[in-house]
């Protein structure tokens, strides 16, 4: 996703779809959400001067640099992002004005480094991107403790609106599948 009016994208770093974005923002190490980062690094020199910055957390920058080594020659290119704590960046508008926004990473309860980002600013209003998500009762305060007007764009990650996906296990029940196949699959491991 394009942010409205800025020149930044969101999980996405394929050139059709990213346009002139210099500003990524990653919110977890899935490879359907950094699809195209590789190819968009090695494109550019890292003694380039390009304006290019990846935000992301500091779990997914390790992901990210035991997946990809060749990532150490961008290590200045990504951005580390505290999750809930606010941070005021400047970006590009789409006609090259600077634009200065705040942004909030806020756990997503996905995966490890999984995060959600809050947008906001005068220019864009407030804007939350889910990425991927799983919601749980704890989410609610946070998310109005964050949120408390609500947003006026939100941009929700539907890979489970599947209509024959009618519940899907809680994290607990998932870790817990998990350790049911190692201990059948690896039965004199210790977990």
């Amino acid at each position: 996703m394009r942010l409205p009016g800025l020149r930044a994208a969101i999980d996405k770093f394929n050139p059709q779809e990213i346009g002139d974005a210099t500003v990524f923002f990653l919110t977890h190490w899935h490879s359907d959400h950094y699809e195209g980062l590789e190819a968009l690094l090695e494109s550019i020199s890292s003694s380039s001067s390009s304006r290019l910055r990846v935000f992301l957390t500091e779990t997914t920058r390790q992901l990210a640099l035991a997946k990809f080594p060749s990532f150490i020659n961008h290590l200045t290119r990504f951005d580390v992002i505290e999750p809930s704590v606010a941070r005021w960046i400047e970006l590009e508008g789409d006609s090259g004005e600077p634009v200065t926004i705040s942004v909030t990473a806020l756990p997503a309860n996905h995966c490890p480094g999984s995060v959600m980002y809050l947008f906001q600013g005068a220019t864009i209003g407030t804007i939350l991107h889910t990425g991927d998500f799983r919601y749980c009762s704890e989410m609610r305060d946070l998310l109005q403790k964050w949120i408390p007007r609500g947003v006026d764009l939100l941009f929700l990650d539907t890979s489970f609106c599947d209509v024959h996906t009618r519940t899907m296990p809680s994290k607990q029940e998932s870790q817990q599948q998990v350790l049911n196949l190692i201990q059948v699959h690896a039965p004199n491991k210790e977990i």
